[in-house]
């Protein structure tokens, strides 16, 4: 390797590493709701480490190219104001030899950032949300907490937490029968979960009984019990769901393909079928798929764009230092950003959303390649 890159990657990196790192921390910051929520579920550090472990892929896609462009302006921005660059160019190195190295590792890094966003942090989502599943699902306690998890869906419940996961008081279940005309009653006055087995001090329960006469009147039956105690983890099985609803950016690439090529046989069936419902349905899953596609694409290509606008308009040939740069650098930045986000919203419309993805980049790829060509020129 030449002595002028490895001179330029160690300036490079350095910035590169530190930002990146940062950037992690930070972020792992915002996230603390949701980890203090999962140390709430599980205390064991194991499980704690891998679940922040399991977090950072959802980070380094938006910190890679945010690492990238700062290392790069403040790479070159050194190598501006130090003459650097003036006396590279004078011993015989074009602009372009200089850009170069980075350049190029920045494609690198774009390839990594396209792996991340598509097998690791899909891997990461799938598995973060097994094990907040398997945990909430093997206590009733935090099962009745996440209704969602219930089998059935049209339970009320209603409860006072007093330890999360461990025990509560003024317990209430209210579910309707099996013909949906009437409910049943189960309260208790509180409810412990110790080890594998659930404790309630006293269990009422008020249900309906199916009556052979034609009284006019409800047949109930009313039930009391003291000391009562269960196996939980019995009582779970039957209980909860354990179906994990994934949406397309949960998915690695192959698997997107694969489900690309069932929704297109499910278009053409209800095609044939002359089912308009189930064709509109397939062709939104598909344009969602197509979008998803795109937006990882995007994500990816970041690394490279971010680091192109960062050497552009942070090589300064002139005395004054101009602040018009630094204010194109930061909408060029915001407006990628951004975009990555709105995106998201008209994933159904495939073309829209393809066009608010790549449109930041050939933006900003045009404006930096425009610029480069005036610095070359000497135009400040």
């Amino acid at each position: 390797m030449p002595i002028l890159w490895r001179y330029i990657y160690k300036q490079f990196f350095k910035v590169f590493l530190l930002t990146t790192i940062s950037f992690i921390l930070i972020l792992l910051v915002t996230r603390l709701k949701e980890i203090a929520r999962f140390i709430a579920l599980s205390p064991n550090p194991k499980y704690v480490f891998v679940f922040i472990l399991n977090i950072i892929p959802y980070i380094l896609p938006i910190a890679l190219p945010i690492a990238a462009l700062l290392s790069a302006i403040i790479l070159f921005q050194k190598l501006s104001r130090s003459h650097e660059l003036t006396a590279l160019r004078c011993a015989g190195y074009s602009l372009f030899s200089v850009m170069f190295p980075i350049l190029a590792i920045s494609l690198l890094f774009s390839l990594l950032n396209f792996f991340i966003v598509s097998e690791l942090t899909s891997y990461s989502q799938i598995y973060s949300r097994k094990t907040i599943n398997e945990l909430i699902t093997t206590n009733p306690l935090l099962m009745l907490e996440h209704k969602n998890k219930l089998r059935k869906k049209d339970i009320f419940v209603d409860m006072s937490i007093e330890e999360r996961g461990k025990s509560a008081k003024n317990l209430f279940i209210i579910t309707p029968d099996k013909g949906g005309n009437h409910l049943n009653l189960i309260s208790m006055d509180r409810l412990d979960v110790r080890k594998d087995e659930l404790y309630a001090p006293s269990l009422n329960i008020i249900t309906m009984m199916g009556a052979n006469d034609s009284a006019s009147y409800d047949h109930l039956v009313i039930e009391n019990e003291s000391n009562v105690a269960t196996s939980s983890s019995d009582l779970t099985k039957i209980m909860h769901t354990t179906h994990l609803h994934l949406q397309p950016h949960h998915l690695s690439m192959p698997f997107i393909f694969i489900a690309l090529e069932g929704k297109k046989e499910h278009f053409k069936r209800a095609f044939l079928a002359n089912d308009k419902v189930e064709q509109k349905k397939a062709e939104n899953s598909i344009s969602d798929l197509h979008s998803e596609i795109v937006r990882r694409i995007s994500i990816g290509l970041a690394v490279f764009t971010f680091t192109f606008i960062g050497i552009s308009f942070s090589i300064e040939i002139g005395r004054n230092r101009k602040k018009k740069n630094l204010v194109i650098i930061s909408t060029l930045t915001i407006f990628g950003l951004l975009c990555f986000f709105i995106g998201k919203i008209f994933h159904t419309h495939f073309a829209l959303a393809a066009l608010i993805y790549l449109l930041p980049h050939v933006i900003s790829v045009a404006l930096s390649t425009w610029n480069l060509s005036r610095t070359m020129r000497g135009i400040e």
